[in-house]
């Protein structure tokens, strides 16, 4: 019996941990979702023109049939969202236009497009840090 003490006080000890933070008191980081769908995100942005957050939900391009679903709506070119109309749906995102004041919507506002040459470089920094 004496030998499960170590083991039973290691776990009471990770429980603790999970529960009230690390041993310097600092609270634990609370985990993201990576598979949460968008429509439940907080770091999306909001519409500058509109002042209404519009997300951008997902992207389909498949020959014969484009259309991305916006709030939770289904449009295709030339369908209204709102009062704006769609203008274009490409592979990173949907343009939209009201009263000639154009809206980008990203699939994924805030990843950084970086060329071949520049990631091959970013590569090698990294490796001679």
């Amino acid at each position: 019996m004496k030998r499960r003490q170590p083991l039973f006080r290691a776990l009471i000890r990770c429980a603790l941990v999970l529960a009230f933070g690390d041993a310097s008191g600092a609270p634990v980081e609370a985990l993201v979702d990576p598979t949460r769908p968008p429509s439940a995100r907080t770091d999306q942005p909001v519409g500058e023109e509109s002042g209404h957050s519009r997300v951008l939900q997902s992207i389909l391009i498949a020959p014969g049939r484009t259309f991305a679903v916006i709030d939770g709506e289904t449009v295709r070119v030339g369908t209204r969202v709102g009062e704006a109309r769609v203008v274009k749906i490409d592979e990173t995102g949907v343009i939209l236009s009201k009263n000639g004041k154009v809206e980008t919507l990203k699939l994924f506002p805030f990843a950084e497009k970086i060329g071949v040459r520049q990631s091959a470089h970013r590569t090698g920094e990294e490796r001679a840090k």
